[in-house]
């Protein structure tokens, strides 16, 4: 663009400075081409990987939460930490957040447990799980569940030989008629 004034000639040109998006510190991850960020939404991360942290990790830190605050007595996060952790569980769909109290001290009971600090004796842990039973309660279905930790796949079924018994007995009758 030129502009004359008083004979001179100012020629003014002009540039088109295309900024990036905001890429600040509050922004964690990736971003990937297409994907849209919303800066004013932070997720629940974990620091060391610098990603999301899966819905297992975070129940399993929220139980955790909740055995150090009732049973040792210590808050292992502060009390905004664990509001933005129920609240991103509770967006996430998980059902821990919305466990009645049984539920929550049979998994607080579970995983002490497995730590190898018991907080229930033997008689009181089968009664609250024969009682969660009677109730209908997910928690306590027995069948297939994986650790995140070994990676492993645990399972509480045992053998029924009745039905093996049905299911051979034609194999039998067939082999031997």
């Amino acid at each position: 663009m030129s502009v004359q004034s008083n004979g001179k000639q100012l020629c003014v040109r002009h540039r088109l400075l295309i900024l990036p998006s905001k890429a600040t510190a509050d922004q964690q991850g990736k971003v990937e081409e297409g994907e849209v960020v919303d800066g004013k939404i932070l997720p629940y991360c974990n620091i060391d990987k610098k990603e999301k942290k899966s819905l297992g990790e975070m129940e399993q830190e929220f139980l955790q939460a909740l055995q150090a605050f009732y049973y040792e007595g210590k808050a292992i996060m502060s009390n905004e930490e664990f509001d933005n952790l129920k609240e991103e569980l509770m967006w996430e769909g998980s059902s821990v957040v919305m466990l009645s109290s049984d539920e929550q001290k049979f998994l607080e009971a579970s995983m002490a447990y497995v730590s190898g600090k018991p907080i229930l004796n033997d008689k009181e842990f089968d009664k609250l799980k024969l009682r969660l039973k009677m109730e209908g309660s997910e928690i306590v279905a027995e069948g297939p569940r994986c650790s995140l930790r070994s990676r492993k796949v645990y399972s509480d079924l045992s053998v029924d030989y009745f039905k093996m018994f049905l299911l051979n007995v034609p194999a039998t009758v067939i082999a031997l008629g």
